[in-house]
């Protein structure tokens, strides 16, 4: 089902989930105040450098995680929409309460999953479960199980246009370019000595 900015959702029990849904409630007590607050919901920007170099660096460490549900999807947009969505808000008209900041397409985790292994080739990646995987890559150990399809009703409602609605595009775009320069990225021992000379 979609899980839209109305949306009631159980109690989160991870620490980071916990502090920020504080920072929402605190912000409820800002607006019966008076005040107007807009909560921006903002998922993994996908960006060189960004999301999903972490990822990336796990799979070329032939670590990968263990095969997710069918329907696992990431939250996540295109650093273009991101900055372009919050430069919207700042000169729209106030649009108090949470926005969701995540594309209109879903990225599944199988989908990301398979450019991943495309982009770092190896013969064998050990899967990890969840728990084994936090300590690698934090909270995008759960990210990556997700099965909360997170849609971006309000922005969409309120007339934004995505340029880059699909993110599993804008991930390749990121993968190519990031090909382009495995040196560089990779921060190799050659890739530091042609930086000097």
């Amino acid at each position: 089902p979609e899980l839209t900015e109305t949306t009631a959702v159980q109690r989160p029990k991870n620490k980071l989930a916990l502090a920020l849904l504080g920072c929402e409630e605190a912000a409820d007590h800002l607006r019966e105040n008076g005040s107007t607050v807009t909560l921006v919901r903002l998922g993994a920007v996908i960006a060189p450098g960004a999301f999903p170099a972490q990822l990336q660096d796990l799979f070329d460490r032939r670590i990968a995680w263990r095969n997710a549900h069918p329907e696992a999807i990431i939250p996540a947009i295109d650093h273009v929409d991101a900055v372009a969505l919050l430069a919207w808000l700042a000169q729209s008209r106030p649009l108090p309460g949470a926005i969701h900041a995540v594309a209109p397409a879903p990225l599944r985790s199988a989908d990301l999953q398979q450019l991943l292994t495309q982009a770092s080739p190896s013969r064998w990646r050990a899967g990890l479960p969840r728990w084994l995987l936090r300590p690698q890559v934090g909270m995008l150990a759960d990210v990556v199980q997700s099965r909360q399809l997170i849609v971006p009703r309000r922005a969409l409602d309120a007339g934004f246009v995505f340029s880059r609605p699909d993110p599993l595009e804008s991930v390749r775009s990121v993968l190519a370019q990031q090909t382009a320069e495995p040196t560089e990225r990779r921060g190799s021992l050659l890739g530091a000595v042609l930086q000097r000379s």
